[in-house]
């Protein structure tokens, strides 16, 4: 399974308001594990971030006027390991094996 984030981001309208932009960002609870094994992969920056993709599109609502539409998931070459160390445990009880060394 893989993730997507959303984010849109409105033109603040209060009067008096610091903030020039506000929105919120969602995630579907199924896609969180998916989040965090994509972050544990990833090897951080010289700054310790590790960096996503994000795309966006202006868009405009009836209720709020225009707005940024954004999602952010990742690259399309990530390969999502899933489950697969867990399956791999409860299928061998458990044993790992090491094969790393030449047997012959």
């Amino acid at each position: 399974m893989s993730f997507k984030l959303s984010l849109n981001i409105f033109k603040s309208t209060k009067p008096n308001s610091k903030l020039d932009f506000s929105g919120m960002l969602s995630i579907k609870p199924a896609e969180l594990d998916a989040l965090c094994r994509f972050v544990m992969s990833q090897t951080p920056d010289q700054y310790g971030t590790v960096q996503m993709p994000i795309s966006g599109l202006k868009k405009v609502s009836e209720k709020v006027g225009p707005y940024i539409g954004a999602w952010a998931q990742p690259p399309m070459d990530w390969v999502d390991p899933g489950d697969a160390a867990q399956k791999l445990a409860a299928a061998t009880d458990g044993v790992v094996v090491d094969v790393s060394d030449d047997m012959f």
